[in-house]
């Protein structure tokens, strides 16, 4: 295998880029690491990217929030990552999370199994929102056009 070959497959496996929350690199590569390794992640995520097109990236950010010892919402994130954002806000004020973090703290799989357990609920919501909301297509779409136009200027 050329270099050129490499660096791409290596582009593929790094799927979680653009946090939402304070993710530094390390982090990054612990989850993405753990998603090329985990049948579970790989599902949730196969899932999750047919109904919302940066639910790879909200993944990314459910992991770091259950990992970090203090989680935080960055404060200025692409316009594309806004609704992940909003997203990460309400888990973050969830009790249930709260219960879960005592846990998860510096643990890689229990940050994982938690991640699984709380994508399923946040695409639960995603999907009814879907359904209640005609604007979030709108969103969508505007979020998919941003999403292309940044990785087009890469």
């Amino acid at each position: 295998m050329d270099m050129t070959s490499r660096l791409s497959l290596n582009r593929k496996k790094r799927v979680y880029k653009n946090p939402t929350v304070n993710a530094d690199s390390f982090d990054k590569r612990q989850f993405n690491s753990l998603l090329n390794k985990s049948k579970g992640l790989q599902e949730l995520k196969s899932k999750g990217d047919i109904v919302f097109p940066l639910y790879s990236q909200l993944m990314g950010d459910i992991w770091s929030s259950f990992y970090k010892s203090q989680p935080q919402l960055l404060e200025e994130i692409p316009e594309e990552l806004t609704s992940n954002h909003a997203y990460i806000q309400t888990i973050m004020k969830n009790e249930e999370f709260e219960e879960c973090r005592k846990n998860t703290k510096f643990d890689e799989v229990s940050s994982a199994l938690s991640t699984i357990s709380f994508g399923n609920k946040v695409l639960d919501w995603i999907q009814n929102q879907q359904l209640e909301d005609e604007n979030f297509n709108k969103a969508v779409q505007q979020a998919l056009k941003a999403q292309d136009m940044h990785q087009q200027t890469e």
